[in-house]
């Protein structure tokens, strides 16, 4: 492989890191709030690295999307991500 070939593959597997530990952490925190042991143990066991390449998040976001008792929608990603780069803080509403 030469050096292009390299960059390239570091720069992609740092992607997919980010990619695979973005939707693990959501996963494991919906998990553990919403108090489903099972679910949160299952998630953790896919940290080890063979699972963790050949899974690529996918049963987070299986977990997510179908299984959570806190379903994530589209809609609701949507409206965090909007929240999360808004400049001033969300209002506390009574």
């Amino acid at each position: 492989m030469d050096a292009n070939g390299q960059v390239v593959f570091i720069i992609v597997y740092i992607i997919t890191l980010i990619w695979i530990f973005l939707w693990k952490g959501i996963a494991l925190w919906h998990s553990a709030r919403h108090g489903q042991k099972n679910w949160f143990i299952a998630i953790v066991l896919t940290i080890f690295p063979p699972v963790l390449f050949f899974s690529t998040g996918l049963i987070d976001i299986i977990y997510l999307f179908f299984f959570a008792k806190d379903k994530l929608t589209l809609k609701s990603i949507i409206e965090d991500v909007k929240h999360f780069f808004r400049k001033k803080p969300r209002s506390k509403s009574k």
